[in-house]
């Protein structure tokens, strides 16, 4: 057995350990101190076996086969570092090191508040971080290689890019920032359900609303601020995932409702749908913020049994596998406690006291139920696919157009909820109303004419989305002069004018996009297309560099053609470099060039032609033969500077309010 292995293993001990003192133990005992040792141990072990397998990259250990599969000895040490989440047992690893990091801060910041309630938390997180240590084993990122290699396959190319080295890490942040609050709330959960037992014993008729709250002030505002730092991290972590998509050719641009995608993107609305349920929970007993927070959490579980299953037709996913399976019997299983836990307390899983007076009430009721229905359109376009996977054996997905039909009613639902949030507190029903008829209707005028884009559900949701826009940029204009006292107000508008601006980007971009189709050319020539001139300038063809092993030879791990290109828009010229790879282990790969303008990006991708083919195969033998032709392919993409404009608008919002929050 590997040390490595060793490690992990005596971890799963040492959490069991801790979860069975801990389930004897009573507030202010010893044995609650002894535990936070153990896991303290039990942490320090996994991520010390994660820096293990680290360092086996760096040294370029190929008898390990995860360094074997996703490293090569001629890589950069910045991909080596991010090859070590590029495989199911490294990616399988790393999160349960961050997830030990995290549990023993959590541990350690509560470590003198020895609750009933603490404990609890404490028992539950034992359970996930003992799930996912037996997943890391099962996995076993330490596998031997059969025989000895003199290097090993190489990363695939299209993950050696900064974004891989950021991306990845930044979701499995978020996903770990959703366990500790779903420990809270199941917790909390718990301790009403045994009070509710104690009285019923005591007092036959009491029920579980008069067991009290467990700790409402500190425990809410710890779910809270961890919720939104999950928020936060997932919405960073999804953008930044579509623009590495953005500059991949062949992965549909920033969004294509892959499934890897959808699934990542549900328990981010989910999360969004949390604050927007807040005010009503606070108002009222029943378990809707506990409800969230598990349905939340239950997501993020979902979305990784998504990308490991092997069920689902994904350019993001992973193989089969057999993690698959447990994840969803561990969702059932959570499930199953959490509704128990639900019948003893014997209170409303979700519900909303609206205020009828209050347009603001209303408003996030409404946020509320178009979020909820955007995650079952989401939800329903992974899941249907996924059964016909699990009876056909074959991996299928749900297309596109499904998504955008379906989510598109709610989307202007919530849009039109973001309005009503940011109008004038003392606005009334009727006039709210009025607005958002006459936007529909100038929409459903714009749509039957065909005007602005080609697309009938563009143009029906633009006038809603100009109008938020208006809305939303008065109350901050209204707000700004006293922006010291009011900043995490401004902050939340400004979050909803990055979601306005964000969803205009979308609607123009992706129905407003201009494509030329492949274009043959040849050197030092220039074609017309979609009113842009593209001249071929110089092209270079690199000879065959660094090395990999397969099947017992070495080869060069790739080679490559460069082509300088010139892009006339008018009168601005923009200089830029197509390139096109071929990797003996994973085939040929083009890098688009994307020239961004305040109008759009430019987006230009090279075409393979057996020309192109042929001179890469030589050049892996070292023969420099240019190519006597290409394709090239332009598309322009209007206002998509929009969505990132959008995104980086949201973030710095959730920001400013976390900051808030800490500060208070």
């Amino acid at each position: 057995m590997e040390i490595e292995t060793l490690f992990v293993l005596s971890a799963t001990f040492l959490v069991f350990f801790d979860l069975l003192l801990l389930s004897r133990s009573k507030p202010h005992e010893k044995k609650v101190e002894y535990g936070f040792y153990a896991i303290s141990v039990a942490s320090s072990l996994v991520i010390a076996s994660y820096l293990l397998l680290t360092q086996a990259f760096l040294k370029d250990d190929f008898t390990l086969r995860e360094v074997y599969s996703h490293s090569s000895s001629a890589m950069p040490y910045w991909y080596k570092i991010s090859a070590t989440w590029a495989g199911m047992g490294g990616s399988m690893l790393f999160f349960t090191s961050l997830l030990s990091a995290f549990y023993f801060a959590y541990r350690f910041k509560t470590l003198e508040k020895k609750t009933l309630l603490n404990i609890r938390a404490h028992m539950v997180m034992d359970v996930v971080l003992l799930f996912f240590v037996l997943l890391t084993l099962l996995m076993d990122p330490f596998e031997r290689v059969p025989s000895e290699t003199m290097d090993g396959l190489g990363l695939n190319p299209l993950l050696q890019s900064f974004w891989m080295i950021i991306h990845p890490p930044i979701l499995f942040v978020g996903y770990a920032l959703a366990v500790p609050p779903f420990a809270l709330a199941l917790s909390r959960l718990s301790v009403m359900a045994s009070s509710s037992s104690q009285m019923q014993q005591n007092n036959p008729v009491a029920d579980a609303s008069s067991a009290g709250t467990v700790g409402d002030t500190t425990s809410y505002r710890a779910m809270n601020l961890l919720l939104g730092s999950a928020w936060l991290t997932l919405t960073l972590g999804i953008a930044l995932g579509g623009l590495w998509a953005y500059e991949v050719l062949g992965w549909g641009g920033y969004w294509a409702w892959d499934p890897v995608e959808t699934a990542s993107l549900i328990p981010w609305i989910t999360l969004t749908a949390y604050f927007h349920i807040s005010p009503f929970a606070r108002r009222s007993r029943s378990l809707s913020r506990e409800f969230m927070v598990f349905v939340t959490f239950s997501l993020t579980l979902f979305a990784m049994f998504v990308t490991r299953g092997g069920l689902l037709e994904s350019v993001h996913a992973f193989g089969a596998s057999p993690v698959g399976p447990a994840f969803l019997l561990f969702i059932l299983l959570l499930a199953g406690y959490f509704l128990g836990l639900k019948r003893k307390v014997r209170r409303a899983l979700l519900t909303l006291e609206i205020d009828r007076s209050s347009l603001l009430s209303i408003s996030l009721a409404v946020g509320f139920l178009s979020l909820m229905a955007l995650m079952i359109v989401c939800l329903a376009g992974v899941v249907i696919p996924l059964a016909q996977g699990l009876v056909s054996g074959t991996p299928s997905s749900m297309e596109a157009e499904f998504f955008n039909n379906w989510s598109f009613p709610f989307g202007l639902s919530f849009v039109a909820a973001l309005v009503g949030c940011s109008m004038p507190s003392k606005s009334s029903l009727r006039r709210y109303l009025a607005m958002i008829a006459v936007a529909l209707v100038v929409g459903v005028g714009l749509a039957l004419l065909g005007t602005p884009t080609p697309d009938f559900r563009a143009n029906l949701g633009l006038p809603l989305l100009g109008l938020a826009l208006v809305v939303i940029g008065n109350r901050i204009g209204l707000l700004t002069p006293r922006l010291r006292r009011s900043y995490p107000l401004v902050a939340r508008y400004v979050l909803h004018l990055g979601i306005v601006l964000l969803l205009v980007g979308v609607f123009v971009s992706f129905t407003s996009a201009e494509e030329s189709g492949d274009i043959l050319m040849a050197p030092n020539t220039a074609v017309v297309t979609s009113g842009l001139t593209v001249e071929w300038k110089n092209s270079t063809v690199h000879p065959g560099t660094g090395m990999i092993c397969l099947q017992g030879e070495c080869y060069p791990e790739h080679s490559a053609f460069e082509m300088d290109v010139g892009i006339n828009t008018g009168g601005n010229l923009h200089n830029g470099v197509l390139r096109m790879r071929l990797y003996p282990a994973h085939g040929l790969v083009s890098e688009p060039l994307i020239v961004s303008t305040w109008s759009g990006d430019i987006y230009v991708t090279m075409g393979v032609t057996e020309s192109v083919r042929a001179a890469l195969i030589h050049a892996l033998s070292g023969l420099t033969m240019p190519p006597r032709n290409l394709t090239i392919n332009v598309k322009t993409v209007p206002f998509v500077n929009l969505v990132w404009i959008g995104v980086a608008l949201v973030c710095t919002a959730i920001a400013v309010r976390l900051v808030k929050n800490v500060l208070r």
